[in-house]
């Protein structure tokens, strides 16, 4: 297998990572396992939780799609910010009762 090389800031990746990551384990079921591995110069994370209804909005700022969990909107605006300043494209799909997954492609 050849070794993919990617570039990005150290302090923005370890926050990305962090809050996707954190999602995942807050919105998935206790007995589910959550999913982390690469594809050339992608990152995937996927998660078998309870989906989201509105996928395409989790990067809006403030929107929520369960305030039963804590949390205030912010963490994937953020999240956006950091991935346009290093050039990372990121994919969101995602099944009600059925999971999220996660995409970061890398240029």
């Amino acid at each position: 297998v050849e070794q993919q090389n990617i570039e990005a800031n150290a302090v923005d990746m370890r926050r990305i990572i962090q809050n996707l990551l954190s999602n995942a384990v807050k919105y998935n079921r206790d007995e589910n396992l959550i999913k982390i591995y690469s594809q050339e110069k992608s990152l995937i994370i996927e998660d078998q939780g309870k989906g989201m209804l509105h996928p395409e909005k989790v990067f809006d700022r403030n929107y929520r799609e369960d305030y039963s969990i804590q949390g205030n909107g912010l963490g994937l605006a953020s999240v956006l910010s950091m991935l346009e300043r290093n050039n990372i494209n990121i994919n969101v799909k995602s099944k009600i009762n059925r999971g999220t997954q996660i995409t970061l492609n890398f240029y």
